[in-house]
């Protein structure tokens, strides 16, 4: 029962922020609609939607209507208030991490500072908007910045860039088929190739922009490329073409009511009736166009000033209408509240016992776990440390095993080459004092003995077990010289190991001066100075 109340509740919530959101929206599309048709009607319900968004705390929304109230500033010549609506909108978007809105909004900033003469920070702005759609990879927002840019270049007489930037756009919007995005881009591209008097190149891209606009129903791209045609049949000399689109142009100027396409339409009408010799009617569609010209400024003047006013009472009736809309939640809260204040009260006093009682329950659980983890990972630990003790001591114990067989292998190297020495003498001695045929065979006996002293094979068992005990000591000196002959390296490991003179002579079967030839051969290869101790930088390496 609990359960199905609080439900019924959450509901009838869920319900009531889904209608004020959609009231909200509502306001945002008809502003939109209106913003070029009707700045007027488009500011109305601009002001409506930001102080709603800010009754509600909607930020997103609240930004939103502040963009568009910077449009409509914008629109009618208020730069300085524009560009404070869209710094607190961008603020805002950056705070949700809007990226698509952000680059919206910096596009529009630079179009402020371009009709500020600020030409410089348009061109930053733009450049700027371009990276965050690359980046989100939105065509259609990329397609239209690469126009702005093109536009940047086209009124720089960069011609060139102009027409690159321009022709980037046109293939994005083919791409996607953009027809609304496709014609303002022709129109542009026809006006730079307009004023490279290609005038060939630039009727072409005037007409397929007029097909474009009459199809999508942009009825003022049509007025802007009727007058171009026109334009471009005066300069042209095809002055019975520019009467007929400039007459068409001024034609649909009147049924859309706008100011200022009827009076450029009557300037080049003037214009061409002038070239035509008809210096009446040229006067009078001069003076009509002046006429119309005024008009709209004394209009655009009036609309300027009603919206000073406008912004005004916004602002100071802002403050009385959130307070009349709070009072007015403030009720309804109140009512929702009698009816559901005790139900909630019981509800919530009992999912509080019960998520307490749970509470306690998981935490005695909890502790008892954690207790249990904590001996057996100092179990565990335990057993890693005696492990550890093991492992150290076996590898001692290894350590010490290989250094008392070297000890031994290189004692008994050395008594066998003593009593090989010993052997040797005497045979000798029994050489010298006896000449018969016994000699021969002793001196051949003799000879084996020799070789005996210095067989390879008692050698390597020593430098076996010799690395196992100083690892990397041959790599370490072949590091220093890497032309080391083998008896070099045998005199090496046993200067390591610190031996007399004399055994390392008896080892190395060789006198101690020729071991003191060949320890100066050693220090000299491995290029030690004069006063370096060969023995002691052996031992120490």
């Amino acid at each position: 029962m609990f359960r199905l109340l609080l439900l019924i509740c959450l509901f009838a919530h869920v319900k009531t922020e889904a209608q004020k959101l959609q009231v909200s929206y509502d306001l945002l599309e008809k502003a939109k609609e209106n913003l070029r048709s009707s700045p007027d009607s488009a500011f109305f319900y601009a002001k409506q939607l930001r102080a709603k968004a800010s009754f509600d705390n909607d930020d997103l929304l609240y930004a939103q209507s502040l963009q568009i109230l910077a449009e409509i500033l914008f629109s009618q010549g208020l730069y300085s208030e524009a560009l404070e609506n869209l710094f607190e909108s961008e603020n805002i978007f950056i705070r949700f991490n809007d990226r698509p809105s952000i680059a919206e909004n910096v596009n529009l900033q630079a179009l402020v500072y371009y009709n500020n003469k600020q030409a410089h920070l348009a061109f930053e702005h733009h450049l700027e908007a371009l990276a965050i759609y690359e980046e989100l990879q939105d065509s259609s927002g990329i397609a239209y910045t690469l126009g702005c840019i093109g536009r940047q270049y086209e009124k720089r007489g960069e011609y060139d860039e102009a027409l690159h930037f321009q022709n980037q756009a046109k293939d994005i919007y083919q791409k996607i088929t953009d027809q609304e995005g496709l014609a303002t881009i022709l129109e542009n591209i026809a006006s730079i190739y307009e004023d490279l008097e290609e005038f060939e190149q630039a009727h072409w891209y005037y007409s397929r922009s007029l097909e474009l606009a009459m199809q999508t129903g942009d009825s003022l791209l049509v007025i802007v490329n009727l007058n171009n045609i026109g334009d471009i049949g005066r300069k042209t000399g095809n002055l019975q073409t520019a009467l007929e689109y400039g007459t068409k142009a001024l034609r649909m100027a009147e049924r859309s009511s706008s100011l200022y396409q009827q009076s450029a339409a009557h300037r080049d009408l003037a214009k061409v009736f002038e070239l035509m010799g008809n210096l009446g009617k040229a006067v009078f569609h001069l003076n009509r166009s002046k006429e119309l010209y005024d008009e709209m400024y004394s209009s655009e003047t009036l609309r300027q000033t009603t919206l000073w006013q406008a912004m005004f009472e916004m602002e100071r009736k802002n403050h009385e209408i959130l307070l009349l809309e709070n009072q007015q939640e403030i009720n309804k809260l109140t009512e929702r509240l009698l009816y559901s204040g005790i139900i909630i009260v019981l509800v919530f006093s009992f999912l509080v016992f019960r998520q307490q009682k749970l509470k306690m329950k998981r935490k005695q659980e909890a502790s008892e776990i954690e207790t249990k983890l904590l001996q057996a990972n100092n179990t565990l630990m335990q057993q890693k440390l005696d492990l550890q003790k093991l492992e150290e001591q076996r590898l001692q114990d290894e350590l010490e095993i290989k250094s008392k067989n070297l000890t031994a292998h290189t004692l008994h190297l050395i008594g066998k080459n003593k009593i090989l020495e010993e052997v040797k003498d005497q045979l000798r001695d029994i050489i010298d004092n006896d000449k018969r045929n016994l000699s021969q065979r002793l001196s051949k006996l003799t000879k084996q003995i020799e070789i005996n002293i210095n067989q390879d094979k008692d050698w390597e068992d020593f430098s076996t077990i010799f690395q196992s005990v100083h690892q990397d000591y041959f790599d370490k000196l072949n590091a220093l010289c890497n032309d080391l002959t083998p008896s070099e390296l045998r005199l090496a490991a046993l200067i390591r190991l610190n031996l007399p003179t004399k055994d390392m002579a008896t080892l190395l079967g060789i006198s101690t001066d020729s071991l003191r030839i060949a320890r100066y051969r050693l220090k000299k290869k491995l290029q030690l100075s004069a006063d370096t101790s060969l023995s002691n930088f052996l031992i120490t390496l």
